[in-house]
């Protein structure tokens, strides 16, 4: 568990510079908060997309692969459906910014830089392989979904056919549209590219929402810390992206099967992953799209910090229970 928590110091340091980064140049702060959400959804996302489809057939079992997007895309419908049943539908237009900032904190946890070091000191190497097709086929979802609601609950006020143009023209989509092509041509990356690549853009990717994060908190009045904490929107976001995604995981868990003979280990890294705290790139989509950015900053900055609490008793609980 030192490796864990050693990533996470590392992961509130960079934070941290992001924040002293941001108060030097609080005068511009606004601009570096965008300059540096571009990078991270025109620049570094583009080509995690383009991994999706071209990952190197032994990474993991054909069925495996399929089983881990199975998963992922009940997790991300499942979590919708409930925030949109339990918050969003009560809301009005006033309260558009806050529901895009729901529907991405609720439904995107952080897939690598928080469960790597886990699974790096827990069960090897190999099995990185888990997060990476779990973190790339939420990509997907990213650039296609995600980007919609954002488009649409943003502070814009335009046309469906906008909404839609905007969307196509998106960096991410456009590499989802060319991986797509290039994967029905057969091309496929090696084993050793894939990984050393997909994982330097990964790091990078996560440290720059890192460092994002500390630029916005900049901006963060801290006063309204008592108010998020008792924000029933922020206790829900928090029921539906631990409480409910463990025990939509563990129902899974017993129709849709594993090879025997890597199932715990595999179950128990997807479980991580379903109850890991919100991805620190959903500050950047709130940010990008002017969305609740304080509401989204707050989610991720707060349930990743409970989450060095209740992460080793979902691990022990996972052992006992697969």
């Amino acid at each position: 568990m030192n490796d864990l928590f050693i990533a996470l110091l590392t992961f509130y340091l960079v934070i941290a510079i992001g924040y002293i980064f941001g108060r030097i140049f609080k005068n511009k702060n606004e601009e570096i908060g965008k300059y540096l959400s571009f990078i991270l959804l025109f620049i570094l996302a583009p080509p995690l997309v383009l991994f999706a489809f071209l990952l190197p057939n032994q990474a993991l079992n054909e069925s495996i692969i399929i089983n881990i997007i199975i998963f992922q895309i009940i997790l991300i419908s499942a979590t919708q459906i409930l925030a949109y049943i339990l918050i969003i539908r009560n809301k009005g237009k006033e309260d558009n910014q806050r529901k895009g900032s729901i529907l991405s904190v609720v439904s995107f946890p952080n897939a690598f830089l928080f469960p790597l070091p886990i699974v790096l000191s827990l069960f090897g190497s190999e099995y990185i392989a888990v997060l990476i097709i779990f973190s790339l086929s939420a990509q997907i979802f990213r650039s296609t979904l995600l980007t919609y609601e954002c488009i649409l609950y943003g502070k814009n006020t335009k046309s469906y056919l906008d909404n839609l143009k905007e969307m196509l023209t998106f960096p991410p989509t456009i590499a989802l549209v060319i991986s797509l092509i290039l994967n029905l041509l057969g091309v496929r990356f090696t084993q050793e590219i894939f990984i050393s690549i997909n994982e330097l853009l990964s790091r990078a990717t996560s440290l720059l929402g890192a460092i994002i994060i500390g630029v916005l908190l900049v901006k963060f009045d801290f006063s309204k810390f008592r108010e998020f904490i008792g924000d029933i929107d922020f206790i829900k976001v928090l029921l539906i992206r631990v409480g409910f995604s463990f025990i939509l995981f563990f129902i899974l868990a017993q129709l849709i099967k594993f090879p025997p003979e890597n199932s715990q280990i595999v179950l128990i890294i997807l479980m991580l992953l379903f109850v890991d705290p919100p991805a620190v790139s959903n500050v950047a989509f709130a940010e990008y799209f002017e969305l609740d950015y304080e509401f989204s900053g707050f989610c991720v900055f707060t349930i990743t910090i409970m989450a060095i609490m209740y992460v080793p008793i979902f691990i022990f609980l996972g052992l006992w229970l697969f």
